[in-house]
């Protein structure tokens, strides 16, 4: 089966001018109600707001069993810190530099957006005999399976299923490893700082970021643990307590830049014999400082 490229693209481009952040999947939902509608293929909705598309055989294969092509409606949403991009409303700018193409400043939504282009283009491309296929776009993909979750049995015809949310090219994964959640609760007690320490800030910048599913293993430094590791081991003896933070709410990408909020006592924190004994200026923090946390 050969899919037109050039066509997939523009289809992909197209999605892409659609906000989809996780459970705002509405818009583009419509979209595709939309798309079914001009093609006269029936849609529905399950209750969790999951999309099922029933596209006809190909003339002749009517017989032939049905396939299920799967994709989630959802992508992850980060962009720079310099970024003005709000996903609530704005287009995700592509940006085609030779074979490669990304984004402006933020996610591009290749994840999963891809594959909701290649089920579309597979479905409409006459050229292409297939059987009678079922597309299932899921909701909330990137914040639990909450959609596929909620998929209610009996909804789907066919037997077989092809997932298109992989990373390797060429590879079918036949079955899954699945996922589960873990919530940790705790019980916080605030205090306000001792007299003798002051505030300081902790940053470690420059990271790549990138899926945790598939980037685990390329030693990709991540914002919690690195801030978390300088803090913790104090290597310069400045009584370093942490105090509060900017915590990354999401459960999906590997976070690129911290802000840490520390405790040091007062005199002891980096800078704090500068000229004329101010704190936080003057003097350079001697400790051995990290180059890179990226390989």
């Amino acid at each position: 089966m050969n899919v037109n490229r050039q066509r997939l693209l523009e289809r992909f481009e197209e999605i892409s001018r659609i906000p989809r952040c996780s459970k705002n999947e509405e818009a583009v939902t419509q979209w595709f109600e939309a798309w079914a509608r001009d093609h006269r293929w029936p849609s529905r909705r399950d209750p969790a707001g999951n999309l099922l598309i029933a596209v006809p055989a190909s003339p002749g294969c009517e017989r032939a069993p049905g396939v299920v092509i799967q994709g989630h409606l959802d992508m992850v949403c980060e962009k720079t810190p310099e970024s003005a991009h709000d996903f609530a409303r704005d287009p995700i700018r592509v940006i085609r530099e030779g074979d490669w193409i990304q984004a402006d400043g933020t996610t591009l939504g290749a994840d999963n957006g891809v594959a909701l282009a290649l089920g579309t283009v597979i479905a409409e491309d006459p050229q292409l005999r297939h059987p009678p296929i079922e597309l299932l776009f899921t909701v909330d993909e990137e914040t639990g399976l909450t959609g596929a979750k909620k998929l209610p049995p009996g909804i789907l015809d066919a037997r077989l299923l092809i997932n298109l949310d992989s990373e390797a090219e060429g590879v079918f994964t036949v079955g899954c490893a699945g996922g589960r959640d873990v919530q940790i609760h705790r019980d916080l007690r605030f205090e306000p700082p001792a007299q003798d320490r002051c505030w300081m800030e902790l940053t470690v910048d420059g990271l790549c970021g990138g899926h945790p599913d598939a980037r685990v293993t390329c030693e990709r430094g991540d914002r919690h643990p690195a801030a978390g590791t300088d803090a913790g081991a104090d290597p310069g003896g400045y009584g370093c307590l942490q105090g509060a933070g900017e915590v990354c709410l999401r459960s999906d990408p590997c976070c690129r830049q911290p802000g840490r909020g520390l405790q040091a006592r007062r005199g002891q924190g980096p800078g704090a014999q500068g000229a004329g004994g101010e704190e936080g200026r003057g003097a350079q923090d001697r400790r051995p400082h990290r180059q890179s946390l990226n390989p």
